[in-house]
């Protein structure tokens, strides 16, 4: 991951406003998203290369300003690999399948495993027919 940035808010409405300013301002992903257990606040992190990360945040904190409080915000550069358990921890709610650390967001789950969208599974074999 070359760059991590976090964006926490009052609400998931200023969520969604500074994820869609961020992802609208520059090149980078959401890879999830955490209700914050001290109260009604949203952390959504999202990941790039460094300078699009930068702008995004920068892009997100405007948008989210307008619409209700943010708490705070930083760019990670290249984090930890210490940080990986925070970063994808069990509280994340997650967009699509991601590989942590591994490639790229959205390439797959870990194993080779292949995702599913509800519309793309295939029905269960009937037995006895």
């Amino acid at each position: 991951m070359n760059a991590l940035g976090l964006i926490q808010t009052d609400g998931l409405v200023c969520a969604l406003e500074a994820a869609d300013a961020a992802t609208k301002a520059a090149n980078v992903q959401v890879i999830g998203w955490e209700i914050v257990r001290s109260g009604p606040q949203i952390m959504l992190k999202l990941q790039g290369d460094v300078s699009s990360v930068t702008a995004a945040m920068e892009a997100a904190q405007v948008a989210a300003a307008r619409v209700n409080r943010v708490i705070g915000v930083t760019v990670l550069a290249r984090p930890d690999p210490g940080l990986e358990k925070m970063i994808w921890s069990k509280e994340t709610v997650c967009p699509r399948p991601l590989v942590p650390s591994g490639g790229p967001v959205g390439s797959g789950l870990p194993g080779g495993q292949e995702a599913s969208s509800p519309g793309s599974r295939k029905p269960k074999a009937k037995s006895g027919a």
